[in-house]
C-alpha cells in the first residue's frame, strides 16, 4: 500500500526548497530526520533534465550523494539541450521475440548468428548462461544453467542460444548505424533490490531479443568505449540507477538520465589504467576478439599519429610516466589462498599495471608517455603468469617445446621487426589444451620456471597468416640481439602514413632493445627515424586472457575505486554506497547492495567486495 501527505501553499508564498520523505510505512517514521531531504526545482531539473520528475530517495545521504554526483557528471543524453557526449544511438534489441519469431531457426548453419537473450549475459561476461542442458523447468522459470568458471577457461566455449537468425537480417537492422563485430547492451528486466540493477555486457555480433537494449556509441570513441562499458557496471553508477528504477524495467528514458562520465573527461593516464583491465575482463574467448582488435587498432593508430612523448590524438601533452611498483591487491588476507588455491598475494609487482596518482574531485589531467599498447601487453603478461623478458631469456623452454613461449616470442619478434602478424585465429583447440595445462602449471611457474607444455598439435602460426603452418622448435631471432633492428624499422617506415622519431630510450621503454645496447649506434641513440616497434599489427596479436575469478574480483574492485574518484566521491561516500549499515548502523532506513552483501557473507564469510574496493582505494593512494 502507499499513502501520500501533500502540503500546498498559495501563489503568494515562495518556496525555495521542498521537504520530502519517502518509503514511510508508519506516521511515526516522519520524526526520523535521516529520512528527510530537501530538493529545489533546480535540483529536480539537474537530476531528471528530460522528464523533470521528482526523484525518490530513502534517506538524506542518498539524496545528498546523488545530487553531488549530478553536479559533477552530466547525464548520458540531455534531450533538453541536445547534449549527447558519446553520440549514443539506442535500439530495443534487433528482434521482437513475438512478432519476429518467424525469422528464428532452431539449428545453426553457415550464414546464421546466435540470437542473444538478455539472460545469457552479465556484467563483464558474455558467456553467463546457456540453453545447453536447460530443462523444461528452467525454461518455464526463465532461468538458464550458468556456465562454470572451468567452462569459461576454455577460449572456445560459447553459450548456446535457443534460436539462430540469418546474418543478413542482423546486418540489415544495423546498416548505417553500426559496423563493428560486437555489440554493447544492457538488460531491460531488472529491479532496485537485486544483487545488481544495471547489468551491461559486450557480446559478439549476434541477433538479440527485445529485452537486450542496445547502446551504439559514436565509432570515433572506439579507444575509450571500454571506459564507457566499465562506467555502466561500477557500483557508483548502479547506486544512482537504484534511486531511479521503481519497477522491473530499465528503459531508455531512465538510462538517458543517468550520470555517465563524458569522453572528454578521460585523460591518457585514465585510459591506460582502465583499458587494459577492461580488456582482461572482456577478452576471455575467441568470439569476442573483434572488440580486442578494435581497441588494439585504435591504440596503434594513436601511436602512429602522435608518436612517443609528443602530443597525441587526445590533445594532451604527455609527461614522464608515474612509476610505482604497487602490485595487484591480494584477494585473500596475508598468508591465505584464494578459492583457486593460488596465492595471489605473491604476484610479482613487475607484472601488474602501474597504478595512477590520485584524482581530485574534479578529475584533472594526469599524463603518461608510456603507450597504451605497453599497458595492454603488461596486463596480458600478468594474466598468463609470464613475461616476454622471461621468454627471451630462457631458450631451454623453447627447446622443450613450450607452445606459449614459441608463440609469444614469434609474435613479439614479428611485431618488433615490422613483419606481418597473423590476422586469423590460431588453432583454437590447441589453445584450449594450453589453458588446461597452464592452470595445472601455475604453481610450477611461481616456483621459478616456465611450465613446459607438451601437445601433439601441429603448431602455431609464425607470422604467416596461415593457421596451418608449423613452428620450428628452434629459437627465433631475438629482437634484443638483432643487429639490424634500427635498419629494419627504418626500412619499414613506408608502410605507415605517419612516422615519428623514436629515441633509443623510448625503444627501451617499449622493451625492444636494452639501454646501452652496442648494436644501436650513436646516431640511433640520439634520433632513430623509425616506425614505432611494437604496434605493427592492427589486430591484437595475442590469445585471450585466462578466466581467473580471483584476479577478476581484484580488477573489478580497482575499477570501482577508480570510478568513485572520477565521480568526485570521498572514501566515506564510497563506503556508504557499498553498505549504509556499515556507516550508520543496522537500523538505518536505506539500503544499497544488501543482497550482494548477504550472498558474499554466505559464500566467503565476509562482504568481500566491500573489503576489496576499499583496499583498492587505499592502495591507489586516493
Amino acid at each position: 500500500f502507499k499513502f501520500c501527505i501533500l502540503s500546498m501553499t498559495g501563489a503568494n508564498e515562495s518556496i525555495q526548497e521542498t521537504d520530502f520523505i519517502f518509503f514511510c510505512r508508519y506516521f511515526k517514521q516522519i520524526e526520523d530526520q535521516q529520512r528527510h531531504f530537501n530538493l529545489s526545482p533546480l535540483d529536480i531539473s539537474l537530476i531528471n533534465p528530460n522528464t523533470f520528475t521528482c526523484p525518490i530517495f530513502r534517506s538524506k545521504p542518498d539524496a545528498e550523494i546523488t545530487r553531488k554526483i549530478y553536479r559533477q557528471v552530466p547525464v548520458l543524453e540531455n534531450e533538453s539541450t541536445g547534449e549527447n557526449p558519446w553520440g549514443i544511438t539506442f535500439k530495443q534489441g534487433l528482434f521482437n521475440m513475438s512478432s519476429d519469431s518467424g525469422l528464428f531457426h532452431n539449428e545453426p548453419s553457415a550464414g546464421r548468428l546466435p540470437l542473444y537473450e538478455a539472460k545469457m549475459f552479465h556484467q563483464f561476461d558474455h558467456r553467463f548462461s546457456t540453453y545447453e542442458g536447460a530443462t523444461q523447468a528452467n525454461l518455464n522459470a526463465g532461468i538458464l544453467p550458468q556456465a562454470t568458471a572451468e567452462m569459461k577457461q576454455d577460449f572456445n566455449f560459447a553459450v548456446m542460444p535457443r534460436y539462430w537468425v540469418d546474418r543478413s537480417e542482423v546486418e540489415n537492422r544495423l546498416a548505417g548505424k553500426w559496423a563493428r563485430k560486437w555489440l554493447l547492451g544492457w538488460r531491460d528486466i531488472t529491479n532496485s533490490v537485486s544483487q545488481r540493477t544495471v547489468i551491461s555486457s559486450l557480446f559478439p555480433l549476434a541477433g538479440c531479443g527485445d529485452t537486450a537494449l542496445l547502446m551504439l556509441p559514436d565509432p570515433k570513441f572506439i579507444k575509450i568505449i571500454g571506459c564507457l562499458y566499465v562506467n555502466l557496471n561500477v557500483f557508483v553508477f548502479d547506486f544512482v540507477a537504484r534511486q531511479k528504477v521503481g519497477g522491473n524495467h530499465l528503459k531508455f528514458f531512465t538510462m538517458r538520465q543517468l550520470p555517465v562520465i563524458p569522453p572528454d573527461r578521460y585523460t591518457e593516464a585514465d585510459i591506460n589504467f582502465i583499458a587494459p583491465r577492461v580488456l582482461e575482463l572482456t577478452y576471455t574467448a575467441w568470439d569476442i576478439k573483434p572488440f580486442a582488435d578494435d581497441l588494439w587498432s585504435s591504440a596503434v593508430e594513436e601511436w602512429f599519429k602522435g608518436g612517443v612523448g609528443e602530443e597525441g590524438s587526445s590533445g594532451v601533452e604527455q609527461n614522464p610516466p608515474h612509476h610505482s611498483t604497487t602490485p595487484l591487491l591480494p584477494l585473500s588476507k596475508v598468508g591465505e589462498k584464494g578459492s583457486s588455491g593460488v596465492d595471489l598475494g605473491g604476484i610479482d609487482s613487475s607484472h601488474s599495471p602501474t597504478p595512477l596518482p590520485h584524482h581530485s574531485p574534479t578529475p584533472l589531467p594526469h599524463h603518461s608517455s608510456t603507450p597504451l599498447l605497453h599497458h595492454i601487453l603488461t596486463q596480458w603478461e600478468a594474466n598468463h603468469d609470464t613475461t616476454i623478458q622471461q621468454l627471451l631469456s630462457r631458450p631451454e623452454d623453447l627447446a622443450r617445446g613450450d607452445e606459449l613461449s614459441r608463440y609469444v616470442l614469434s609474435t613479439y619478434t614479428n611485431i618488433s621487426q615490422g613483419r606481418a602478424v597473423w590476422d586469423d585465429f590460431p588453432d583454437s583447440e590447441g589453445w584450449s589444451i594450453y589453458t588446461r595445462q597452464h592452470r595445472r602449471g601455475l604453481r610450477e611457474r611461481e616456483q621459478g620456471g616456465l611450465h613446459s607444455i607438451s601437445s601433439d598439435r601441429p603448431g602455431i602460426p609464425q607470422g604467416t597468416g596461415n593457421p596451418s603452418d608449423s613452428v620450428s622448435t628452434s629459437q627465433p631471432s631475438s629482437p634484443r640481439s638483432d643487429s639490424t633492428l634500427a635498419t629494419t624499422v627504418r626500412e619499414n617506415r613506408e608502410n605507415v602514413e605517419s612516422v615519428h622519431s623514436v629515441s633509443a630510450k623510448q625503444l627501451v621503454l617499449s622493451g625492444v632493445v636494452e639501454e646501452g645496447n652496442s648494436e644501436v649506434g650513436e646516431e640511433e641513440n640520439s634520433r632513430v627515424d623509425s616506425t614505432p616497434p611494437l604496434p605493427y599489427s592492427t589486430t591484437l596479436p595475442l590469445p585471450p586472457f585466462i578466466w581467473n575469478e580471483d584476479r577478476r574480483a581484484i580488477l573489478r574492485a580497482e575499477l570501482d575505486a577508480y570510478y568513485a574518484k572520477l565521480y568526485g566521491l570521498t572514501r566515506d561516500e564510497l563506503r556508504y554506497i557499498l553498505d549504509p549499515a556499515d556507516v550508520y548502523g543496522p537500523d538505518f532506513p536505506s539500503e544499497t547492495f544488501r543482497v550482494l552483501k548477504n550472498n558474499e557473507i554466505k559464500k566467503y564469510g565476509e562482504y568481500r567486495t566491500q573489503r576489496l574496493v576499499l583496499e583498492a582505494w587505499d592502495k591507489l593512494g586516493f
